[in-house]
């Protein structure tokens, strides 16, 4: 017969501590895989992270050291403007479902790049600045540009500038450009004086139709001295006109002003004028050449005036006025009357005298004119002669020939006044 065992079962204290331990062996091995799985990914983790400005914003995933292909994100998307600001920023990773903080430093390592341009200005001109040479300019920050080498002033010729490009992160860049100066030495033109005709109480403007040219100053200046001029008083005065350009070159040219007393039979120059343009609007039409219109002038005074030798001490104003209101007169109102055709028509017109041959020899007048704007001239003389002739824009070798040829009765002083051309 068997003997029977008798076996003892574990106290329930036993059996609650044996089940303690076990949870707690659980929870340690779970705790040590999740311990080891933070770790694992916490070193996975960058946490600096060194880019160029100008490239492309970082993405997460370049926070990652392994397992790139991993699913990582930022906490707050990134400022789209970040790369063109070097700085630290600081941000939030999302990784395994957990945060980790970091920080992007955009650097600025790469200096700017540009191209220039040489310059050639006049040495008159204000020298450029340094932003006058660059054309082009790359750089992810704001680039200031200065000076290596700067321009000597007052110094024709050409130089060497340097340029430097620095941007906000002290990069520097060198470029050369060249900067010529070139002298100026020619002086303005003066076009447009003409010798004035005023009377006694009236006023004059002296800048009237005169203008100023320059090879290359657009603006040069102009001054006009009157100072010798009484207003008040009958008489011939010099006026000075002054053209100046920024190089300090300068033109003189002298001027007549003829102020005269008002006779009995005065006529107002308005009265004057409009005589004299009522007659143009009948002999001039619009598509007339200015030699076609100076050509109808000297015809129409040719049939319509008459020679009467009786002559007139007045100015050429009035002289002309009286001319066509009487429709006769001497070679003075003849003069007279082409040059108010010509003034009104805008003509250039210069008067011309007669060097007398001999104490009591006759006097003359007659004009040299432009029908080129001043360009080339021609002598016109509608007053009729003693062995005819055509004086209608005609040359110096025409004019001398027919001189010869009639007691010298068109001598004058060539010196004087421009040469025609030969034909």
């Amino acid at each position: 017969m068997e003997q029977a065992v008798d076996v003892k079962k574990p106290s329930a204290k036993r059996a609650l501590w044996i089940a303690l331990a076990a949870v707690v062996t659980v929870v340690l091995c779970v705790a040590a895989v999740l311990f080891f799985l933070t770790v694992r990914d916490a070193k996975n983790v960058l946490r600096e992270l060194t880019v160029e400005a100008g490239e492309a914003l970082p993405q997460a995933a370049d926070f990652l050291a392994e397992d790139q292909g991993a699913e990582a994100v930022f906490a707050e998307a990134l400022p789209e403007n970040m790369m063109s600001f070097p700085g630290d920023y600081n941000i939030t990773l999302q990784y395994r479902r957990r945060e980790y903080p970091a920080v992007i430093h955009v650097v600025d390592t790469t200096a700017p790049a540009g191209v220039t341009r040489d310059i050639s200005q006049y040495l008159w001109e204000e020298l450029p600045q340094a932003e006058d040479f660059l054309v082009e300019c790359q750089d992810v920050t704001e680039v200031a540009v200065s000076f290596g080498i700067a321009p000597v002033p007052d110094q024709a010729g050409e130089q060497t500038v340097t340029l430097l490009l620095t941007d906000t992160s002290g990069n520097t860049t060198e470029l050369p450009a060249a900067l010529e100066l070139i002298p100026d030495t020619q002086a303005p033109v003066i076009t447009g004086v003409k010798d004035i005709v005023m009377y006694v109480g009236d006023t004059v403007s002296y800048r009237s139709g005169v203008t100023v040219t320059d090879d290359k100053d657009t603006n040069p200046t102009l001054e006009v001295d009157s100072s010798q001029a009484d207003l008040s008083a009958a008489g011939t005065y010099e006026i000075v006109y002054i053209a100046t350009d920024a190089a300090g070159n300068t033109t003189k040219v002298t001027a007549e002003l003829e102020v005269h007393e008002k006779e009995e039979d005065f006529v107002d120059l308005e009265t004057i004028y409009a005589m004299a343009d009522e007659i143009l609007e009948e002999i001039i039409t619009p598509e007339m050449t200015t030699r076609e219109q100076a050509e109808a002038v000297y015809k129409w005074i040719r049939q319509n005036m008459s020679y009467n030798a009786d002559p007139e001490e007045r100015d050429w104003p009035q002289a002309a006025y009286w001319m066509m209101k009487r429709r006769y007169g001497d070679c003075y109102n003849y003069f007279s009357l082409c040059k108010l055709m010509m003034e009104r028509l805008g003509i250039p017109n210069i008067d011309v005298v007669k060097v007398k041959n001999f104490p009591g020899d006759s006097m003359h007048y007659w004009s040299l004119v432009s029908v080129d704007g001043g360009e080339t001239w021609y002598h016109y003389d509608a007053t009729p002669r003693i062995g005819g002739g055509d004086f209608c824009l005609v040359t110096d070798a025409y004019m001398d020939a027919f001189s010869a040829g009639y007691r010298n009765c068109f001598n004058r002083d060539k010196s004087l006044y421009p040469a025609t051309p030969e034909e």
